[in-house]
């Protein structure tokens, strides 16, 4: 009997491209970074969009931790600086 593999290798993520890290860099300044962040994503939609996700763990007693997206844009690039919808406000210091 032949083998069969059941799925597909997992592919390793890619590593952000320097206008995504640029757009996280903009967002975090604005934002402020959170006490709990786990990590921030920042993943081209279309031309010089993107949309921007926080991820922070969860604050809670128990041994096994759980990680939400706290914050979320819709972020356009232009040139070095950046326009959101929403508008980001300073939330953590």
């Amino acid at each position: 009997m032949p083998d069969t593999t059941l799925g597909k290798p997992v592919a390793r993520p890619e590593q952000n491209s320097d206008e995504e890290n640029l757009v996280i860099h903009r967002v975090l300044d604005q934002l402020g970074r959170p006490k709990n962040l786990f990590r921030t994503v920042a993943k081209k939609v279309w031309d010089n969009q993107y949309r921007v996700n926080v991820y922070c763990t969860d604050e809670t007693h128990r041994s096994l931790k759980t990680v939400s997206i706290t914050d979320s844009f819709f972020v356009t690039l232009s040139g070095e600086d950046i326009v959101s919808k929403p508008t980001i406000s300073r939330k953590y210091e």
